[in-house]
């Protein structure tokens, strides 16, 4: 449960100094005993893309984990004792009896995390790599403050969040209907 109560900024400051070059212990220990040698992994646009994605997996993991025990204890158990009794092997159990008992608890999860990666980790992202490589790692609520405070284009930001606003009420529509 650790990493779910870490600060995006603390995530950023972490992942950054493990993915050192010099001093970190991924890119300088762990990538060379699987054969991995990078130079710089947030130097390069796809080692920064899936570095600041391994980031965010590893901080928001336990959400997930925590919304699936949730709807996993919520499972009455005289459903797999019935399943048992009518000979269900384990894939079966799980395909017929788990999986669309969990429907919710992971659309729920899904719907959350949704929201949550469309913003991405702004604080997170903004240490790592500020966006960079380039635009590599910009998402758009970067995007939206590069916009605002760099070039001080308020109503094109104001725009900008706008239209995130309406695309995840689009996607929040798509969610709540499929849970219902």
């Amino acid at each position: 449960m650790l990493p779910l109560f870490v600060t995006p900024i603390v995530v950023g400051f972490g992942w950054r100094f493990m993915l050192n070059s010099d001093t970190g212990l991924i890119a300088r220990y762990l990538l060379p005993m699987i054969g991995v040698q990078v130079r710089t992994l947030l130097g390069d646009p796809t080692g920064a893309l899936l570095s600041v994605v391994a980031a965010d997996v590893w901080n928001q993991t336990p959400l997930m984990f925590l919304i699936l025990l949730a709807g996993l204890s919520a499972i009455p158990s005289e459903m797999y004792e019935a399943a048992q009794i009518d000979g269900a092997r384990a894939w079966q159990t799980f395909r017929y009896v788990t999986l669309p008992n969990l429907k919710h608890a992971i659309l729920i999860g899904l719907f959350i995390r949704t929201i949550d990666a469309y913003n991405l980790s702004f604080g997170t992202i903004y240490i790592m790599t500020a966006g960079g490589p380039g635009t590599a790692t910009e998402t758009l609520p970067m995007l939206g403050w590069r916009i605002a405070f760099l070039s001080a284009r308020f109503g094109a930001a104001s725009a900008l969040a706008m239209l995130m606003l309406l695309i995840m009420i689009v996607v929040g529509n798509l969610y709540v209907n499929r849970i219902r």
